[in-house]
């Protein structure tokens, strides 16, 4: 796993018998995720020698082992750059998987802003969906929840058709025909 290093907060604690160092990591998965760990200077694996110097805005390779309960931490090195030259000057290597990335594995502003309209668009389905259901006794088409949710999605994203929809004349209360029923 990629991190960034966001901090790290080196303490002395008295344990039972001896003192010992802990590192508190905060970093940043390569998902974008805020995250924080605590590593010991007992720990026989290396990983606080190297973590305790890490500095803010490097980024590391973490090996994991999942433990008991939680994942261990039982490696890290600082990640490596390509050499000068190769075309990729200052990128870090990481696995294919994460090519989509930014160079310090988190998401570009494209994909956070496609992200983004996916997010709108299932609200905005879930929504149409909602105010086509209430008090209806037929079956909801899903043309007609397509059309609805639309609608919604172009209002939030203040697009020229919701201008165009809202600027259609609803009428009045009194040229209403149908009024609910008592």
């Amino acid at each position: 796993m990629f991190i960034s290093i966001l901090s790290v907060d080196v303490t002395t604690r008295q344990g039972p018998k001896s003192s010992y160092q802990q590192a508190e990591v905060a970093y940043r998965d390569g998902e974008g995720k805020v995250g924080s760990k605590k590593v010991m200077s007992f720990d026989k694996s290396g990983v606080f020698e190297v973590i305790a110097n890490a500095k803010q805005g490097e980024t590391y390779d973490i090996g994991l082992t999942k433990g008991e309960k939680y994942w261990e931490w039982t490696s890290a090195k600082k990640a490596v750059s390509h050499a000068a030259g190769s075309g990729n000057s200052g990128q870090v290597s990481r696995p294919s998987s994460t090519a989509a990335t930014n160079s310090r594995g988190f998401e570009t502003p494209e994909e956070r802003a496609k992200k983004q309209i996916y997010i709108v668009r299932q609200s905005s389905l879930s929504a149409a969906v909602a105010t086509l259901t209430v008090g209806r006794k037929s079956e909801v088409k899903p043309e007609e929840v397509i059309e609805l949710a639309k609608q919604y999605e172009a209002f939030v994203f203040d697009t020229g058709r919701a201008q165009e929809v809202a600027k259609q004349d609803v009428g009045t209360i009194e040229s209403i025909e149908e009024d609910l029923p008592f």
